[in-house]
């Protein structure tokens, strides 16, 4: 007779609503996105092993994608800090195109001429040109009153003199006796260098500046400097066009 009773009116065994219970139960946990429970919590017994995927290691301490933003800028200022760094342009060079468009009448070649004679000191460039009754075309003009470091720093070289000088310059000499200069690296990027003798070695480091600080000086075992006997002129000034 339950065979000829339809389904839907038939009563349910205990065992039958055992199953379908356990049933909507198993549905029920189907229904939650396994990828959200992966992020914190370990779903695996703890004695099968799993395989290891190669973004564990980038991820591991990390429960959210905030972590990995972290990560991925932390290795971008990383990156930054290894790229390579360059000098800063002279100011001297914007000083000099200033004292042109102050006197646009007086030659550029005799202005570059005056800037080397007066070790870089603008202001008295523009003095002396009043003094000898240039008018200025730009009226209030204001110069700095000091000399340029790329004019007065006794062993700066200026450009780079070649290997076979910078040998014959130091060779002769005791450990600790150095020069400095500078390089065209790029375009319109320069550096600064100091090159020593240490031993019998003759060595080279990039610097920041025509000058050696106490600091380095002391760092690197610098000694003495060597008097550059070459004439001054705008090629000592980097970028300087």
């Amino acid at each position: 007779m339950k065979d000829l009773i339809p389904l839907r009116r038939r009563k349910l065994s205990s065992s039958d609503g055992g199953r379908i219970s356990r049933d909507r139960r198993n549905i029920s946990q189907k229904s939650v996105p396994t990828f959200l429970e992966s992020r914190v919590y370990c779903t695996s017994p703890r004695n099968q092993q799993q395989p290891e995927h190669k973004s564990m290691k980038l991820t591991e301490g990390f429960l959210c994608d905030d972590g990995l933003k972290l990560l991925a800028v932390s290795r971008q200022k990383s990156d930054r800090n290894k790229e390579e760094k360059f000098c800063t342009k002279p100011s001297i060079i914007c000083e000099i195109s200033r004292l042109c468009d102050t006197f646009p009448g007086f030659p550029k070649s005799m202005m570059e001429s005056l800037i080397a004679r007066y070790d870089g000191n603008c202001d008295s460039v523009f003095k002396f040109l009043l003094n000898r009754d240039w008018q200025p075309k730009l009226k209030g003009s204001v110069f700095k009153d000091e000399c340029d470091e790329h004019f007065t720093c006794p062993y700066y070289f200026g450009y780079a003199p070649p290997k076979r000088e910078i040998s014959r310059l130091l060779k002769p000499c005791g450990s600790g006796n150095f020069i400095t200069f500078y390089r065209i690296v790029g375009d319109n990027q320069f550096k600064y260098f100091v090159c020593y003798k240490r031993g019998t070695e003759i060595l080279e480091k990039a610097i920041k500046l025509p000058y050696i600080p106490d600091v380095l000086r002391n760092t690197l075992g610098l000694t003495k400097g060597m008097r550059c006997t070459y004439a001054r002129d705008k090629s000592f000034i980097p970028l300087y066009k």
